[in-house]
């Protein structure tokens, strides 16, 4: 309901009602919203402005946040942008504001929007610790930041579940199984045909969604007579390691507490979504699931990267940003976009 509740104001103000055309503004408005919170998350890593300049460009134009924003119509890529938006401020709200009430409250709207972000709790709690404390500790100041954190989180589960028992009468139906319902006999896609036959859920997925993941390339489709004309691009997707390169450079993580919970939780977000039924369906150049935790990825990449390193950074950035404007040309040539 989180992303409803944002738009909500708008359209109100708008005197459309249900009419209202004007996501596109309002996703614009997010990106440079998540931008201004990420350029001082960046600039909290370190007072280097070209590494900052860098990443943001990596960020807005070199992940699928730029895309979910180009596709801010539709109700999906709505919710991820919005999604995306709240993990980012509870993220500020922590490093830089130290306020766990108003982590936890947009850790909360961030789950209102995507389920999968309220595996950040633990991150945000080690992120509130100085980095000279011992972790496994109990303290009446931890206990605190714990229940402030918590409180706000536990009310946004409450409300997820009035809001799925008013629809379905379940408080645990979300809903999504009934996406397939309404598609008539014939009439079945790829996505409508798993959630009849496999369910939301099965281990069936895992090889696909792993593949789209992390190996799959830029696949761009030609035929015609003499297979030279270009005819699409594959829409599943191209996978996060291909398309954004400079992902690459967390190997070189330096090896902490932050580091390591971080990277179980991104690694716990993923690895739920490769059983799902959808890898993010329909992309191109992107995988729009990574968005649930890329924001860990670029937290820890930015004190990762070296001044010597900017180069290279630079590089696998620039490669990317091209690679999403070959993908725009091809579907432009396709007749697709």
């Amino acid at each position: 309901p989180a992303p409803a509740a944002v738009a909500l104001p708008f359209i109100a103000a708008s005197g459309e009602g249900a009419a209202f055309r004007h996501f596109m503004p309002l996703s614009l408005a997010l990106l440079l919203a998540i931008a201004f919170i990420w350029s001082r998350l960046f600039t909290a890593a370190g007072p280097d402005q070209t590494r900052t300049l860098i990443l943001l460009l990596a960020l807005v134009f070199a992940t699928p946040l730029y895309y979910v924003a180009l596709r801010g119509d539709r109700v999906w890529f709505f919710a991820q942008l919005v999604g995306f938006f709240f993990v980012s401020m509870a993220l500020w709200a922590t490093i830089e504001r130290r306020n766990a009430w108003l982590a936890g409250a947009m850790l909360g709207m961030a789950f209102l929007s995507r389920q999968m972000t309220i595996l950040y709790a633990p991150l945000l709690f080690v992120l509130m610790l100085n980095e000279d404390e011992p972790l496994l500790r109990v303290t009446k100041q931890r206990i605190a930041t714990v229940f402030k954190i918590a409180v706000p989180v536990l009310a946004a589960i409450a409300v997820y579940c009035a809001y799925n028992y008013v629809r379905f009468g379940d408080p645990l139906d979300t809903g999504y199984a009934y996406i397939a319902a309404d598609v008539a006999p014939g009439e079945d896609n790829v996505i409508s045909l798993r959630i009849k036959e496999l369910g939301l859920f099965a281990p069936e997925y895992f090889l696909f969604n792993l593949v789209h993941m992390f190996f799959q390339g830029l696949h761009v489709e030609f035929g015609g007579t003499f297979t030279t004309k270009i005819v699409g691009v594959d829409d599943f997707g191209t996978s996060i390691l291909a398309a954004s390169p400079f992902l690459l450079l967390l190997v070189f993580v330096q090896r902490h507490r932050i580091a390591f919970i971080g990277l179980l939780t991104a690694a716990v977000i993923c690895g739920v979504t490769l059983f799902y039924h959808s890898n993010g369906f329909s992309q191109y150049n992107v995988q729009r699931y990574a968005l649930d935790w890329l924001p860990i990825a670029m937290l820890l990449l930015a004190p990762t990267i070296r001044a010597e390193w900017r180069a290279v950074l630079a590089v696998l950035v620039a490669y990317a940003m091209a690679l999403n404007l070959v993908t725009m040309v091809a579907l432009r040539l396709a007749g697709t976009a």
